[in-house]
Protein backbone atom coordinates (compact mmCIF):
# COMPACT_ATOMS: atom_id res chain seq x y z
CA UNK A 1 0.00 0.00 0.00
CA UNK A 2 2.83 2.34 0.75
CA UNK A 3 4.27 1.60 -2.65
CA UNK A 4 0.91 2.19 -4.28
CA UNK A 5 0.40 5.45 -2.44
CA UNK A 6 3.94 6.60 -3.28
CA UNK A 7 3.31 5.63 -6.90
CA UNK A 8 0.09 7.71 -6.94
CA UNK A 9 1.88 10.70 -5.41
CA UNK A 10 4.67 10.29 -7.96
CA UNK A 11 2.15 10.14 -10.81
CA UNK A 12 0.30 13.14 -9.41
CA UNK A 13 3.55 15.08 -9.14
CA UNK A 14 4.42 14.13 -12.72
CA UNK A 15 1.00 15.30 -13.94
CA UNK A 16 1.39 18.56 -11.99
CA UNK A 17 4.91 18.99 -13.50
CA UNK A 18 3.56 18.43 -17.02
CA UNK A 19 0.70 20.91 -16.44
CA UNK A 20 3.10 23.49 -14.96
CA UNK A 21 5.52 22.95 -17.88
CA UNK A 22 2.76 23.32 -20.48
CA UNK A 23 1.43 26.37 -18.66
CA UNK A 24 4.92 27.88 -18.52
CA UNK A 25 5.49 27.28 -22.25
CA UNK A 26 2.04 28.54 -23.22
CA UNK A 27 1.77 31.56 -20.87
CA UNK A 28 5.40 32.65 -20.41
CA UNK A 29 7.80 31.27 -23.02
CA UNK A 30 5.68 31.71 -26.21
CA UNK A 31 4.61 35.30 -25.40
CA UNK A 32 8.22 36.16 -24.60
CA UNK A 33 9.36 34.69 -27.94
CA UNK A 34 6.74 36.73 -29.77
CA UNK A 35 7.84 39.85 -27.88
CA UNK A 36 11.48 39.14 -28.74
CA UNK A 37 10.59 38.78 -32.43
CA UNK A 38 8.69 42.07 -32.33
CA UNK A 39 11.65 43.78 -30.64
CA UNK A 40 13.98 42.36 -33.31
CA UNK A 41 11.80 43.85 -36.07
CA UNK A 42 11.73 47.21 -34.28
CA UNK A 43 15.49 47.04 -33.80
CA UNK A 44 16.00 46.29 -37.50
CA UNK A 45 13.82 49.30 -38.44
CA UNK A 46 15.69 51.57 -36.04
CA UNK A 47 19.04 50.41 -37.44
CA UNK A 48 17.79 51.16 -40.97
CA UNK A 49 16.81 54.67 -39.83
CA UNK A 50 20.24 55.18 -38.28
CA UNK A 51 21.93 54.02 -41.49
CA UNK A 52 19.74 56.46 -43.44
CA UNK A 53 20.75 59.31 -41.13
CA UNK A 54 24.43 58.34 -41.35
CA UNK A 55 24.22 58.21 -45.16
CA UNK A 56 22.58 61.65 -45.20
CA UNK A 57 25.33 63.03 -42.97
CA UNK A 58 28.02 61.47 -45.18
CA UNK A 59 26.45 62.92 -48.33
CA UNK A 60 26.00 66.39 -46.80
CA UNK A 61 29.07 67.00 -44.70
CA UNK A 62 28.85 70.78 -45.13
CA UNK A 63 25.39 71.67 -43.86
CA UNK A 64 25.73 75.33 -44.89
CA UNK A 65 26.12 74.29 -48.53
CA UNK A 66 23.21 71.88 -48.21
CA UNK A 67 20.98 74.55 -46.66
CA UNK A 68 21.92 76.99 -49.43
CA UNK A 69 21.03 74.37 -52.08
CA UNK A 70 17.70 73.64 -50.39
CA UNK A 71 16.96 77.37 -50.09
CA UNK A 72 17.69 77.81 -53.80
CA UNK A 73 15.37 74.90 -54.62
CA UNK A 74 12.68 76.43 -52.42
CA UNK A 75 13.01 79.77 -54.22
CA UNK A 76 12.81 77.98 -57.60
CA UNK A 77 9.72 76.08 -56.44
CA UNK A 78 8.12 79.33 -55.27
CA UNK A 79 8.80 80.83 -58.71
CA UNK A 80 7.31 77.77 -60.43
CA UNK A 81 4.21 77.74 -58.23
CA UNK A 82 3.90 81.10 -56.48
CA UNK A 83 1.55 81.84 -53.61
CA UNK A 84 0.10 84.90 -55.38
CA UNK A 85 -1.42 85.01 -58.83
CA UNK A 86 1.01 87.61 -60.29
CA UNK A 87 -0.80 87.53 -63.63
CA UNK A 88 0.67 90.88 -64.66
CA UNK A 89 4.22 89.64 -64.08
CA UNK A 90 3.57 86.56 -66.23
CA UNK A 91 1.95 88.66 -68.97
CA UNK A 92 4.98 90.95 -68.91
CA UNK A 93 7.25 87.91 -69.36
CA UNK A 94 5.11 86.72 -72.28
CA UNK A 95 5.38 90.18 -73.88
CA UNK A 96 9.17 90.18 -73.36
CA UNK A 97 9.46 86.70 -74.91
CA UNK A 98 7.39 87.81 -77.90
CA UNK A 99 9.59 90.87 -78.45
CA UNK A 100 12.76 88.79 -78.13
CA UNK A 101 11.41 86.36 -80.76
CA UNK A 102 10.20 89.15 -83.10
CA UNK A 103 6.65 87.89 -82.74
CA UNK A 104 3.60 90.14 -83.08
CA UNK A 105 1.18 89.62 -80.21
CA UNK A 106 -2.35 90.40 -81.26
CA UNK A 107 -3.87 89.76 -77.85
CA UNK A 108 -3.23 88.26 -74.43
CA UNK A 109 -6.35 87.62 -72.43
CA UNK A 110 -6.52 86.12 -68.93
CA UNK A 111 -9.70 84.07 -68.52
CA UNK A 112 -11.68 83.44 -65.36
CA UNK A 113 -9.70 81.97 -62.50
CA UNK A 114 -10.57 78.40 -61.53
CA UNK A 115 -10.06 77.13 -57.99
CA UNK A 116 -8.88 73.55 -57.72
CA UNK A 117 -8.00 71.40 -54.74
CA UNK A 118 -5.13 73.29 -53.09
CA UNK A 119 -4.21 75.47 -56.08
CA UNK A 120 -5.58 78.02 -58.52
CA UNK A 121 -5.59 77.53 -62.28
CA UNK A 122 -5.47 80.64 -64.47
CA UNK A 123 -6.28 80.16 -68.18
CA UNK A 124 -4.69 82.63 -70.59
CA UNK A 125 -5.49 82.99 -74.29
CA UNK A 126 -2.81 84.29 -76.63
CA UNK A 127 -3.25 85.30 -80.24
CA UNK A 128 -0.09 86.03 -82.22
CA UNK A 129 1.38 86.32 -85.69
CA UNK A 130 4.81 85.38 -86.98
CA UNK A 131 6.90 82.95 -88.97
CA UNK A 132 7.10 79.27 -88.16
CA UNK A 133 10.43 79.63 -86.39
CA UNK A 134 9.31 82.70 -84.45
CA UNK A 135 6.27 80.81 -83.19
CA UNK A 136 8.35 77.75 -82.26
CA UNK A 137 10.94 79.92 -80.44
CA UNK A 138 8.15 81.77 -78.64
CA UNK A 139 6.49 78.54 -77.48
CA UNK A 140 9.89 77.22 -76.37
CA UNK A 141 10.47 80.39 -74.33
CA UNK A 142 7.04 79.94 -72.71
CA UNK A 143 7.92 76.34 -71.89
CA UNK A 144 11.26 77.44 -70.40
CA UNK A 145 9.62 80.12 -68.23
CA UNK A 146 10.37 80.21 -64.52
CA UNK A 147 6.70 79.72 -63.78
CA UNK A 148 4.98 76.38 -64.37
CA UNK A 149 3.02 76.76 -67.62
CA UNK A 150 0.88 74.19 -69.37
CA UNK A 151 0.17 74.73 -73.04
CA UNK A 152 -3.38 73.48 -73.28
CA UNK A 153 -3.92 73.78 -77.03
CA UNK A 154 -2.42 75.47 -80.07
CA UNK A 155 -4.18 76.33 -83.31
CA UNK A 156 -2.11 77.57 -86.24
CA UNK A 157 -3.25 78.59 -89.69
CA UNK A 158 -1.52 80.32 -92.58
CA UNK A 159 -2.53 83.83 -93.49
CA UNK A 160 -0.66 85.37 -96.43
CA UNK A 161 3.06 84.75 -95.80
CA UNK A 162 2.72 84.53 -91.99
CA UNK A 163 1.22 82.11 -89.49
CA UNK A 164 -1.57 83.03 -87.11
CA UNK A 165 -1.43 81.20 -83.79
CA UNK A 166 -4.03 80.99 -81.07
CA UNK A 167 -3.04 79.11 -77.96
CA UNK A 168 -4.44 78.52 -74.52
CA UNK A 169 -2.10 78.37 -71.56
CA UNK A 170 -2.67 77.46 -67.97
CA UNK A 171 -0.61 79.00 -65.20
CA UNK A 172 -0.92 78.01 -61.58
CA UNK A 173 -0.51 79.43 -58.11
CA UNK A 174 -0.99 78.08 -54.62
CA UNK A 175 -4.27 78.68 -52.86
CA UNK A 176 -3.50 80.59 -49.68
CA UNK A 177 -6.13 80.28 -46.98
CA UNK A 178 -7.46 83.37 -45.23
CA UNK A 179 -6.00 82.16 -41.93
CA UNK A 180 -2.46 82.68 -43.20
CA UNK A 181 -3.07 86.24 -44.47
Amino acid sequence: MKKSRAFHIFCLLMIVMVIVSVGFIYFVYKPQQMEIQLKKVILKDEKAKIIGIENFINEHRDMKVYIEKMSAKEVAADEKLPEKENISKFLSEVQTNAVQNNLYLKSIKPESIQQRSGFIEIPISISSRGTYFQLIDFLQSIEDAKRFVKVKNVKVHAEEDMLEMKCSLLIYCMMVSNKEE
